[in-house]
């Protein structure tokens, strides 16, 4: 399992999803509900439309407001709004405005879709833009077919163009903001806050894993006797063994000389795997100029339960931890 650590601009896209549902809802109920009123049996395709649109909208709607918005529900609204401004444009007479709904197409596309999703629809919506327009051109109006293509094609572009380049910006600036805050800047192994975002997940998944709580040993004897640069010496050493031995996202400094290490697996299984950790710690040995610096750890390792909080279950782990210390160190205490 690869936890998805995301601090992404997720509440400001669900405000453009509702808002874009809700919008497209309640127009599509208006039209079906006018066309109604002056039904005549050549309005029925498009009371049958209006209706089918007003129908997957409203789910969308609904179900953004009961928090159960799925990934593929943006991809729904984007293609459902393209597909009733296409039949929109070739229902009406030539020389209509229904075309001017395609600038809005980059903007929401880059909002609610991925990154190259939005630039693949975005494309081939002015490809079809400009094919449509050539055609209206040649085939009803008489005209060249580049008439009124540019000032069609140009400000589309600059609207693609800008929401290709804000996105690609936001994109980087955000996973420096993750970066920033879910991890530690002296070892680089993700931080308590990632450890929460983590364990959520776990939870959610329902896969069995345990949690495994470390204290290096006497390590403020190795600030006194080396220096606080040989301490961080030592911390950088062993988060980078743990991440030799396990995936960086089961890693996390949660402050001082305190780890914590998600382990993945039944409990037997992963009993071994703590006891192999303490074991490859206590064989390394930190080079800090001259000094070879041996190092051993204290843990106290609980299986986790979706049923606990994480600070309930550090709590128990702390606590196996002091026995582990009170024992004579260097040993994982477990239930």
């Amino acid at each position: 399992m690869a936890p998805d650590f995301n601090l992404s601009i997720s509440r400001l896209r669900k405000s453009v999803f509702l808002t874009m549902s809700g919008l497209l809802a309640l127009g599509a109920c208006t039209a079906a509900w006018v066309n109604m009123l002056t039904y005549s049996p050549a309005k029925f395709p498009v009371v049958l439309i209006e209706a089918i649109v007003a129908v997957i909208f409203g789910y969308l709607l609904v179900q953004t407001l009961r928090h159960q918005q799925k990934p593929w529900h943006n991809s729904l609204l984007i293609y459902t709004y393209i597909f009733i401004i296409v039949v929109a444009h070739l229902g009406l007479k030539p020389g209509n405005t229904v075309i001017n709904w395609w600038f809005s197409f980059p903007l929401l596309s880059f909002f609610l879709l991925s990154h190259r999703h939005a630039l693949a629809v975005s494309t081939l919506m002015l490809a079809l833009a400009m094919g449509l327009q050539i055609y209206t051109n040649i085939y009803d109006r008489q005209l060249y077919w580049f008439a009124g293509c540019v000032n069609l094609a140009f400000p589309y572009l600059i609207i693609l163009l800008v929401s290709y380049v804000y996105e690609k910006m936001r994109l980087r600036h955000e996973s420096e903001l993750i970066d920033y805050a879910l991890t530690d800047p002296l070892t680089k192994a993700y931080n308590r806050l990632a450890l929460k975002n983590c364990f959520a997940q776990y939870c959610d998944s329902q896969a069995p894993f345990s949690l495994l709580l470390i204290d290096l040993d006497h390590f403020k004897s190795i600030n006194d006797s080396f220096g606080h640069d040989a301490g961080d010496q030592v911390l950088i050493e062993v988060k980078e063994l743990f991440c030799r031995l396990l995936p960086k996202n089961q890693v996390f400094r949660i402050g001082g000389e305190e780890f914590v290490l998600i382990l993945e697996g039944n409990n037997e299984a992963n009993l071994q795997q703590a006891k192999r950790l303490r074991e490859a710690v206590e064989t390394m040995s930190v080079k800090y100029q001259e000094h070879a610096i041996s190092i051993t750890l204290s843990g106290g390792y609980v299986l986790g339960d979706g049923g606990n909080d994480l600070s309930s279950l550090l709590k128990q782990a702390d606590n196996y931890l002091y026995i582990a210390k009170e024992q004579g160190r260097n040993c994982i205490v477990s239930e």
